[in-house]
């Protein structure tokens, strides 16, 4: 066996180790790629999760907001009927009492009227 003869089975060896060492190393390398993709979806999950609890929280807020705005809208438009009602009582007791002084001013001798002419 020559010297030639001998080294391309050592040359061949080299080759498919260096290409068997090669195929591990991708093996590794997809399998951390995998890993963190997985490890992506898991937080990428959670965050979703967090989200729509926030988001169903501001929904009751905003539903609570709505409650308390219509009410106080009540309130205002009951309010505004009340101080219309007292002010048209106020109106009708003045007008009374100022025909009530004007009648007894006249019975009344000038001297101790309310109101003089």
């Amino acid at each position: 066996m020559s010297n030639e003869e001998n080294q391309i089975p050592q040359r061949q060896n080299s080759e498919q180790y260096a290409t068997l060492q090669t195929i591990m190393e991708l093996q590794r390398s997809i399998g951390q790629l995998t890993e963190s993709v997985n490890s992506l979806r898991t937080s990428i999950e959670r965050q979703e999760m967090r989200f729509d609890r926030f988001e169903s929280k501001v929904d009751d807020k905003l539903n609570q907001l709505s409650e308390i705005k219509t009410s106080l809208l009540f309130a205002g438009i009951v309010l505004l009927i009340l101080l219309i009602v007292g002010g048209f009582l106020v109106n009708k007791s003045w007008d009374l009492m100022v025909k009530t002084v004007t009648v007894s001013a006249s019975k009344e001798p000038s001297s101790g009227s309310i109101l003089q002419k």
